[in-house]
């Protein structure tokens, strides 16, 4: 697989050329440097901030399973001098082996982010980068299995939904691919000769990294931990990742933002979006002017997934009906949307697996949308560092929510009970006593939830 050249893009913040300078690519003429990670060109529009939110992310993940594989070896010794089950400590021993493997993997594939191995996994929490739910480091991973080790009809399936929007006798042209996760539909749809060029852009290192080893013709091997193991020997396993068939040239994946694409405009002839549009954290027209702008005047839109927002602004959490409305109205017109059930994240290991319903659509770019430009939305003292802080009414929640959190996690001394942590925070907030009891009770509780604290 080729190497991308910086000319086929464009600065994701002010649209300035690129050109490439060895181990970055560089803007012209504000001198932004982009990084190459792992190969891949990394175009955000905050380059160096979002490399360091990645960085204390992946510093996290990898300290938590250094904490665990630490804790699981205790449990082992536990388990075996209590006369514990010898099934128990077999189903332990294998986890605990592939679990210092998949580590091993980890530590290996997210070097090229030149982690800082500073922060523990509680600090690297604290400060990490914020994704959208569900869209953490490790989010997708059993995806990439999918997609590259098992043979359940998936990726078929998927291939051939997709393939009934396409327009009949059209070509793709130039096609972006945006969320395009372990790489999988991008690969099959490329090798399919719809398309002439494929862009697979993701902002998951993981997801990219490992997809850019695989399709550069490399055995991947991957550890899959399913969510209901149908067997104590089904509890762990590795499996070997790897292309059918090399990707062919015009194959290229890119970090970037699906909110501020590295195109020029009117430079893309085709967008897919697959299981991206419901799970964003903005409002589904942020997308849909950013689509409109990087697409040619009659070029097409295809989207393909699950339709399930969950946004915080029931407004935003559109029906099928509303998608399509909104959609025409951001200057295109749907031609076609169909909706299929096909299988989703079946494993033969897995007691676990589904039937999604998927929705999928075609729709022409008709007129320009009215708002092309790209602003950076962050408020003016994020974007410039010198200015105060306002004291915003969401902050000042938030502080007390953490002054709150922080005087009761400073009550743990190791000898106090829970009454009399309690008792201490009712003095401290004036609560009854049994309401404190409840809220300090239901505190730990939670902690106790949190994979950071489990043992």
């Amino acid at each position: 697989m080729k190497a991308p050249k910086a000319d086929g893009f464009v600065s994701p913040v002010a649209g300035e050329p690129l050109r490439d300078a060895g181990a970055h690519w560089v803007s012209e003429p504000s001198g932004v440097k982009f990084p190459l990670i792992g190969g891949v060109p990394w175009l955000t529009p905050d380059p160096q901030r979002a490399l360091a939110d990645w960085q204390a992310r992946a510093d996290g993940l990898i300290a938590h399973f250094a904490d665990r594989i630490a804790e699981m070896k205790g449990g082992i010794a536990e388990a075996k001098g209590g006369g514990g089950s010898a099934l128990t400590r077999e189903r332990l021993g294998k986890h605990r082996s592939l679990l210092i493997r998949h580590h091993e993997f980890l530590k290996d594939l997210l070097a090229p982010l030149k982690l800082k191995g500073k922060l523990n996994a509680p600090q690297a929490t604290a400060f990490g980068y914020r994704l959208p739910a569900n869209q953490g480091l490790l989010g997708y991973f059993q995806n990439l299995i999918r997609d590259w080790a098992l043979s359940t009809g998936e990726n078929e399936a998927q291939l051939e939904v997709l393939k009934k929007a396409v327009e009949p006798g059209a070509v793709l042209g130039r096609l972006a691919v945006l969320g395009s996760g372990g790489g999988r539909l991008a690969y099959d749809l490329h090798r399919s000769g719809l398309a002439t060029e494929t862009i697979a852009l993701d902002i998951n290192p993981v997801l990219v990294l490992t997809a850019q080893r695989i399709l550069s013709g490399r055995a991947v091997s991957l550890v899959e931990f399913p969510v209901a193991p149908r067997s104590l020997a089904a509890v762990a396993e590795t499996r070997e990742c790897k292309a059918p068939q090399p990707v062919g040239d015009g194959f290229h994946q890119v970090f970037a933002d699906c909110y501020h694409l590295p195109f020029a405009d009117g430079s893309l002839d085709s967008v897919l979006t697959p299981w991206l549009i419901d799970i964003l954290p903005r409002p589904l027209e942020n997308l849909v002017g950013e689509i409109n702008r990087v697409l040619k005047p009659g070029g097409a839109w295809l989207n393909t997934g699950s339709l399930n927002f969950q946004l915080r602004d029931l407004t935003k959490c559109y029906s099928v009906e509303e998608t399509r409305e909104l959609i025409d109205a951001g200057g295109f017109r749907v031609e076609t949307l169909a909706q299929d059930d096909i299988p989703y994240l079946r494993s033969d290991l897995s007691g676990h697996g589904r039937i999604e319903t998927v929705t999928t659509f075609r729709a022409r770019k008709t007129a320009d949308a009215a708002a092309r430009a790209r602003p950076d939305t962050r408020p003016e003292w994020l974007r410039d560092t010198m200015r105060p802080v306002p004291a915003t009414q969401i902050l000042q929640a938030s502080r007390v929510v953490f002054d709150v959190q922080a005087y009761v996690l400073g009550l743990v001394d190791g000898r106090r009970s829970l009454d009399a942590i309690a008792l201490l925070v009712s003095q401290r907030y004036g609560m009854p006593e049994d309401n404190a009891r409840e809220a300090v009770v239901n505190f730990f509780a939670r902690q106790d939830e949190d994979a950071i604290f489990q043992r």
